[in-house]
C-alpha cells in the first residue's frame, strides 16, 4: 500500500480519488494501491475544482497539496440560478403530484 496525503490552500475540499467520493475532506491521508490515480478536490460554489493524476509506487508516501482557484463572480452566480431553477422545478412537480393525488375519486 501508498499513503497520499491530500492537502489545499484553503483547507476543507472534498476528495474524490478515482470518481469514488471518499466522504472525506483536506487534510487527509488515505492508502492507496501502487499505480496510477485521478483525483479531484471540490469546494463548490466558491473555488474550481482541481483535477490530476498522481503516480505512486510502493513503499513511498506522497503529498499533495493544491492551490484551489476561486471562481468568479459569473460562475458563481450561474451556480445560485441553476440550483433556484431545479429546486423550484421539483417543488412544483412534487406539490402537483400531490394536489392531483388529492383530487383523484377512491375506489371503493
Amino acid at each position: 500500500m501508498v499513503s497520499i496525503t491530500f492537502e489545499s490552500v484553503p483547507a476543507g475540499a472534498a476528495v474524490f480519488l478515482d470518481n469514488v467520493d471518499t466522504l472525506l475532506i483536506t487534510p487527509v491521508t488515505l492508502d492507496v494501491s501502487e499505480g496510477v490515480h485521478t483525483y479531484i478536490l471540490r469546494i463548490i460554489p466558491k473555488y474550481e475544482d482541481t483535477i490530476g493524476q498522481i503516480s505512486v509506487i510502493s513503499g513511498n508516501s506522497y503529498t499533495l497539496v493544491a492551490n484551489l482557484k476561486e471562481t468568479t463572480a459569473t460562475m458563481q452566480q450561474t451556480f445560485y440560478n441553476s440550483m433556484v431553477k431545479i429546486g423550484w422545478y421539483s417543488f412544483v412537480v412534487g406539490t402537483l403530484g400531490l394536489f392531483i393525488s388529492l383530487l383523484k375519486p377512491k375506489r371503493k
